[in-house]
């Protein structure tokens, strides 16, 4: 899973930490997919589940790394479009979370899967121009946030790119 995810992704931005000095090497929109192994594929459409993907910037990349969904909670329109640039779209068209996230993947699948959020409190106050200028917390891999399945955001972003 983790090269398939290193291979679908380009080396993009640095975020950080108060614990580890992370650095946001991509970011996806995800649907859900029975005839994938992992469940899940890439949408094709600009719409999906929100997956980031870390690496420990101090770390081995292919060792020390976190991917994840990202919480609602804090964030805002701007750090949609924030988010969807950083993907390559223009901007977003609109985001949220539950009951919206479940049609992208079935709250059983999310329950079932196991993954975590790794990012929370998504804060941009709307003078920043990359979504890696706001302020956020990453989770350590394998620590419990304080999200719910069903605070975990889907994105829409605009058709057109940049």
């Amino acid at each position: 899973m983790k090269v398939r995810l290193m291979l679908l992704f380009a080396v993009l931005g640095t975020v950080y930490s108060t614990e580890i000095d992370w650095d946001l090497v991509a970011a996806g929109l995800y649907k859900y997919d029975p005839d994938d192994s992992t469940g899940i594929s890439p949408s094709e459409t600009g719409e999906g589940l929100l997956l980031m993907y870390f690496v420990d910037r101090d770390g081995n990349e292919w060792e020390d790394f976190s991917v994840g969904q990202v919480c609602d909670e804090s964030f805002n329109d701007h750090a949609a479009d924030l988010m969807c640039k950083f993907m390559g779209y223009k901007d977003a068209d609109t985001w949220g979370s539950a009951p919206g996230i479940f049609q992208y993947v079935p709250e059983y699948f999310l329950d079932i899967a196991n993954n975590s959020a790794v990012v929370d409190d998504v804060r941009c106050d709307g003078g920043e121009a990359h979504i890696t200028d706001c302020e956020l917390r990453v989770m350590e891999p394998n620590k419990e946030a304080d999200c719910s399945l069903d605070e975990y955001l889907w994105l829409k972003c605009s058709e057109e790119s940049i």
